[in-house]
């Protein structure tokens, strides 16, 4: 098995699955998209058409991924649909059982575990700086230059792709962050 730690930030109509090695390397990417025309139950079964299609080595020999969980708090004042996020944990759900087949460890964190409380394009930076990308700030995301130059991208890739794929990156990194400090404990368990 390879240290390879994957992320995914769950997406109704833009899926990405990121992969990074243990020198914070971008070695695979799958970029999967389903027409905007289809919402709710069709735009959750076209995703996971397209997930479940994708080739297995998108997925293999990877350590740990993190797949965004979503929190299904609501309150009035928050002006989320609570739909919208059930919609969400579905994809999240299907993520899981197609990365529960490769992966050594699943984490599922909430937004606030591994982003943190600041702001998502100040996260999205700081993920850029961890990986080595410089970067070009947009509204609100940001595209990294030069970043796929060494990588293996499944799917067509545009600028606003990223505002998702630099939150699959992010929960690669914090996958890894977990799976280190898991192995840790372990080694300090068997001294």
């Amino acid at each position: 098995m390879n240290d390879w730690f994957m992320g995914a930030d769950p997406d109704m109509h833009c899926q990405s699955i990121a992969i990074i090695d243990a020198e914070l390397n971008l070695i695979s990417l799958a970029v999967v998209k389903v027409k905007a025309a289809y919402t709710g139950t069709d735009a959750i079964l076209h995703m996971a058409d397209l997930i479940t299609s994708l080739p297995d080595s998108c997925f293999s020999g990877c350590q740990a991924a993190a797949v965004e969980s979503q929190e299904i708090a609501y309150t009035a004042k928050d002006g989320r649909n609570p739909r919208s996020l059930m919609l969400l944990a579905n994809i999240s759900g299907i993520l899981v059982g197609q990365f529960s087949v490769f992966c050594h460890d699943i984490y599922l964190p909430a937004p606030q575990a591994w982003k943190g409380s600041v702001a998502k394009l100040m996260h999205q930076k700081r993920v850029c700086k961890r990986m080595g990308w410089e970067y070009t700030v947009r509204k609100d995301y940001v595209v990294p230059k030069d970043a796929l130059t060494y990588t293996d991208v499944i799917g067509k890739v545009n600028d606003g792709d990223w505002k998702h794929i630099i939150d699959s990156v992010g929960l690669g990194l914090w996958a890894q962050s977990q799976y280190e400090k898991q192995q840790r404990i372990e080694r300090f368990k068997n001294e």
